[in-house]
């Protein structure tokens, strides 16, 4: 008999303690009012539509974060800049 515990934990989707991806390292969950500081600094830098260089920049500073969820965070919940 096979524990479906262990299954979980082979899974690609599986979501450590963390909230990261153990996948692929992408965080899952809350912001930090660190990320949302750096958020705003590189919008400021790249501005508010090349979503992927501001995600590279996050990576590249430790916070694992996609395009897509770097974008939907400023609009929905930052003050907009521009």
């Amino acid at each position: 008999m096979s524990d479906s515990s262990s299954d979980k934990e082979d899974s690609s989707d599986f979501v450590g303690e963390e909230g990261k991806d153990s996948a692929h390292g992408l965080v899952k969950g809350p912001w930090t009012a660190g990320e949302d500081a750096l958020l705003q600094a590189l919008v400021l830098k790249h501005g508010p539509r090349d979503w992927s260089k501001v995600s590279t920049d996050m990576i590249q500073n430790g916070n694992h974060r996609v395009g897509k969820q770097c974008r939907e965070r400023y609009v929905v919940n930052l003050p907009t800049l521009w």
